[in-house]
């Protein structure tokens, strides 16, 4: 005879306990561990999530705001920053108990942020914006980078400083600015594909020397740099449609980077132990994108991504466990309930031009919503808009009488809101 035994603890405090399979339907974006216990996760609706087990159980924490947060940085168990859109800020110096929102002077959206120490942090973004702080976050100066070539602010979506003077950021187009000066002064290096377009979503720095910045110039790419980012190496991943976005390295030989495989229909992810020299593939288990990854060690790492995926390894990916998974839209061990859920798929092909096709799922008949905008917010196009049943659609975007650029596709049906982004190239 079995006897099982069912534990209930309620929390009174700025925290809820979830089962893990419940925990948050919101797509993660960001990712940042302490320790190999201490670790909090970002995401869409202004989403929190803590741990103090190795994430083993999560818990919601009260962001204070509903804004799509993009990244976070702990430069200690206690201290850290989240940045998202709208300009938002977000500080804590209690581990997340509590999280003040911070004055950051521009509305510009911000992708990454990147802190030297409790006093010291960088936040980029859209329109060229590079925001710091030497305060802590009491106070932000933020500039506007402008790219001479194309006489126009570059998306900016990543940035890694390895000391106080030493800096990159990356962004759309192939752009790498570098700064030696802590940033008083930044060198722009067009675009490190040549003549070929592509996108840099994430760097990450082991040292001021040795760096990686990921994303796709039609297929995967990882770009390599050995002199602090006065030049780049760039190794595309041809059997494989999809991109990268985001990296982790722990010292010069040993790094991961995860994404999504247009191609599979899975979340992607590649190991190097040789400096980037070789990647293997390593299975995720999960058909979602991956946004975020760190490792702490050679060995301990967490990815997250869309639907509320956390997956976690200890053995350097050999092998990925997954920790969190929503509720709604997610796949992976629930692929054959995909009947049953709302669910919104990144366009293909992405980058676009000028027409490119948006599929998405709804579970029963209701009455749905599907909108482009551009990134003041302004309608710029209608697919859907009216009651239909239950199934499967695909929709074709036409995007010939828009200018290049980036722009919104927000899908709402009854509670369900999910917003992605793409990109149109002439």
């Amino acid at each position: 005879m079995k006897i099982i035994a069912y534990i209930f603890v309620f929390v009174l405090n700025t925290t809820t306990m979830f089962p893990q399979t419940n925990i948050t339907t919101a797509s993660l974006r960001g990712v940042s561990f302490t320790d190999a216990n201490t670790g909090t996760v970002v995401g869409d609706n202004g989403t929190i999530l803590h741990t103090s087990n190795g994430g083993s159980t999560w818990e919601i924490q009260q962001s204070g705001t509903t804004q799509l947060l993009t990244a976070v940085c702990f430069t200690d168990a206690n201290t850290g920053t989240v940045v998202g859109w709208n300009g938002i800020i977000l500080r804590t110096t209690d581990d997340g108990v509590n999280w003040t929102s911070q004055i950051s002077g521009t509305t510009n959206f911000f992708e990454s942020v990147s802190f030297i120490d409790v006093n010291i942090g960088y936040a980029v973004g859209y329109n060229g914006t590079i925001s710091k702080t030497t305060t802590g976050g009491a106070t932000w100066t933020t500039q506007n980078i402008l790219d001479p070539l194309y006489n126009s602010y570059p998306w900016l979506m990543g940035v890694c400083f390895t000391n106080a003077n030493n800096g990159i950021v990356v962004g759309m187009g192939g752009i790498v600015l570098r700064t030696t000066n802590g940033g008083s002064n930044w060198s722009i290096l067009e675009n490190i594909f040549g003549n070929a377009y592509g996108d840099l979503y994430s760097v990450s720095f082991w040292d001021a020397s040795h760096g990686m910045a990921v994303g796709e110039m039609g297929r995967p790419s990882i770009s390599r740099t050995t002199n602090g980012g006065g030049n780049w190496t760039t190794q595309k991943f041809n059997a494989i449609m999809g991109e990268f976005k985001a990296a982790s390295f722990t010292n010069p030989d040993t790094g991961t980077a995860v994404g999504w495989n247009y191609s599979a229909q899975n979340g992607l992810i590649v190991r190097t132990t040789d400096g980037g020299t070789t990647w293997n593939s390593q299975i995720s288990g999960i058909a979602q994108w991956l946004n975020g990854v760190t490792f702490i060690d050679a060995n301990t790492g967490t990815a997250v991504g869309d639907y509320g995926t956390i997956l976690r390894t200890t053995n350097g990916g050999t092998t990925w466990i997954l920790q969190s998974e929503g509720t709604t839209g997610i796949k992976g061990n629930n692929y054959n309930n995909l009947q049953n859920i709302f669910e919104l798929d990144q366009n293909y092909p992405n980058p676009f031009n000028p027409n490119t096709t948006i599929t998405f799922q709804i579970p029963s008949t209701t009455y749905v919503t599907l909108k482009v905008y551009d990134l003041l917010g302004k309608e710029v196009g209608t697919l859907v808009n009216e009651e239909l049943h239950k199934g499967n659609y695909k929709k074709v975007f036409d995007g010939s009488a828009l200018s290049s650029g980036m722009y919104l596709y927000k899908l709402q049906a009854n509670d369900f809101v999910q917003t992605k982004k793409f990109l149109l190239v002439k």
